[in-house]
C-alpha cells in the first residue's frame, strides 16, 4: 500500500499522525496505522487518540443518516424500479447520456407526468372513451411532438432507436422516455436526501479534520454507507449542495468533533 508519509514517525504531531492514521484505514493499510499508534510519543497519545474518536464518532452520525436514505433507496429499487422491468437499454443510456443533459429532464418530466394523468382521468371514468385505439392515440399526442422537436433540433444527448421500423422505434423511444422518468425522480430524491447531510459531513471533515469526507467515510464508515455515496456522487456535484449546507446537522457534527478537540 502506498504510504503518505516516508521518515521518523516519532516526530510527527498529533493532527497529522491522526491525519495520516484515517487514510491509512481508509486504503485500508492496518499494517501503517499500527506503526503510527505504536510510535506515537506517549505524551501525545491522548490527544491522538481523542482526534481519532472524535473523527469516528462524527461518521458514525453520518452514516447512521445514510443508513437511512439507503433503506429507501433499497425500497425505491424493489417496489418501483425492479417491478417496471426496464429495458437495460435505456438504463445505460439514462446513465451514460440523458443525466448528463439537464435540459433533457424538464420536458421530459412534463410529458411522461402528461401521459400518466391521461391515464389517471382515463382509470377514474373521466374520459367516456377508454378504448385501446383511444389510448394509443392520446398517447401519441403527448409523445409524439417531443420526440420531433428533439430529433428535428438535434438536442444533444437525445436517445436514438436502434429498431428497425418506426412504429417500433417510435414505441422504443416512448419506453425510454418513461424509463429515464422513474430514474430520473428516484435518483434525485435521493440525491435531495443525502444532501442534508453529505455537505454538513463535508464542511466539518474539511474545515475540521483538514480531511476529504470520501476518506473519512471510508475509514470509519459502513461499506453501505461508502458505496451509497459513491453510487450518488454524480448527482451530489450536480445538485451544488455545498452551497447550500444544513445548518442543524453541520451544528451538530462540529459540536461532536470539537468536544474532543478542546
Amino acid at each position: 500500500m502506498k504510504k503518505d508519509f516516508s521518515g521518523d514517525l516519532s516526530g510527527l504531531k498529533p493532527r497529522e499522525r491522526f491525519q495520516l492514521s484515517v487514510k491509512a484505514l481508509a486504503r485500508p493499510d492496518v499494517a501503517f496505522y499500527k506503526q503510527l499508534v505504536r510510535s506515537c510519543p506517549p505524551e501525545e497519545i491522548v490527544e491522538y487518540l481523542d482526534l481519532l474518536k472524535g473523527a469516528s464518532d462524527c461518521a458514525i452520525h453520518a452514516t447512521l443518516a445514510i443508513h437511512m436514505v439507503f433503506a429507501q433507496w433499497e425500497m425505491i429499487n424493489a417496489l418501483v424500479l425492479q417491478p417496471l422491468d426496464l429495458d437495460s437499454r435505456h438504463v445505460e443510456y439514462f446513465y451514460t447520456k440523458f443525466r448528463k443533459h439537464p435540459e433533457l429532464s424538464a420536458d421530459n418530466r412534463r410529458v411522461v407526468e402528461d401521459f400518466y394523468e391521461s391515464l389517471s382521468k382515463r382509470s377514474a371514468g373521466d374520459d367516456d372513451d377508454s378504448s385501446s385505439p383511444r389510448l394509443s392515440t392520446n398517447a401519441l399526442a403527448l409523445f409524439l411532438p417531443h420526440l420531433f422537436y428533439v430529433h428535428s433540433y438535434g438536442v444533444e444527448g437525445v436517445y436514438v432507436s436502434e429498431e428497425e421500423t418506426f412504429e417500433s422505434g417510435l414505441v422504443d423511444s416512448v419506453l425510454c422516455m418513461i424509463a429515464c422518468y422513474h430514474l430520473d425522480i428516484a435518483r434525485a430524491f435521493i440525491a435531495e436526501s443525502l444532501s442534508i447531510i453529505w455537505p454538513a459531513f463535508g464542511s466539518v471533515c474539511r474545515s475540521g479534520m483538514g480531511l476529504e469526507p470520501d476518506i473519512v467515510m471510508k475509514a470509519f464508515g459502513s461499506p453501505a454507507a461508502v458505496s451509497l455515496i459513491e453510487e450518488f456522487s454524480y448527482e451530489l456535484e450536480e445538485l451544488d449542495v455545498e452551497s447550500n449546507i444544513n445548518q442543524a446537522w453541520e451544528s451538530s457534527l462540529r459540536e461532536t468533533w470539537q468536544s474532543y478537540n478542546r
